[in-house]
């Protein structure tokens, strides 16, 4: 009885392995099917902001909307590699001409899908570990007069994705928070300053426009 019963264990942990493995996605298939679509050989799958379409498109002829903007085409100007959510599998991050506009390729081991970003990310501070700032303008007449900052992090679920905010601050209202915890002005300045010093900047790659 015990040998049968070790048998089966050896089995069911036989199985186990090979079920964990073949749900791992391969970071270099991922890289080739990213750079498939990148050099616009490759459709991708999109859900539209404003919408909620699903469709294929190309990056030779992208055209999307925010619920901010008008219908825009999408031109790539810089991209680079980033692990958003941090499962040791890299995302293609490529941002627009206009330097306001943002798009995320991911593949998910069958198809690579597009995510549009309607927030302001500040480009100098995207980091290697997945993580970012976001920031939201204070206006006073239609003059910039301060700027908040938000930490955060990218959470994928399909065809949707959502940032979580682990740090934030509101000068306005004067609401400062690290993670969904209350906290002071200086103790959110101290969590982003730190944030910024412990982390490494992503180097963007230039693209030649044609």
């Amino acid at each position: 009885m015990k040998k049968v019963l070790a048998v089966f264990l050896c089995l069911l942990i036989c199985v186990s392995l090979c079920c964990c493995k073949g749900d791992k996605i391969d970071g270099n298939d991922a890289r080739q099917a990213l750079e498939c679509v990148f050099n616009k050989e490759q459709n991708f799958t999109y859900k539209s902001l404003v919408f909620d379409e699903i469709t294929q498109e190309n990056l030779a002829d992208f055209e999307f909307q925010t619920p901010s903007s008008a219908r825009e085409v999408f031109i790539p100007h810089s991209y680079a590699y980033v692990d958003f959510d941090r499962d040791g599998v890299e995302e293609l991050f490529i941002v627009d001409a206009r330097l306001s506009y943002f798009l995320i390729l991911r593949y998910d081991g069958e198809k690579v899908t597009g995510y549009m970003v309607d927030d302001n990310v500040d480009l100098q501070n995207v980091k290697t570990n997945g993580t970012f700032l976001t920031v939201s303008y204070i206006f006073d007449d239609f003059k910039i007069i301060g700027k908040d900052f938000y930490v955060c992090e990218v959470e994928f679920d399909g065809l949707e994705y959502r940032f979580n905010t682990l740090a934030s601050q509101n000068h306005e209202e004067n609401i400062y928070k690290i993670g969904e915890q209350s906290a002071t002005k200086d103790e959110v300045e101290a969590y982003i300053n730190n944030w910024k010093n412990s982390t490494t900047q992503i180097e963007w790659c230039n693209i030649n426009q044609e």
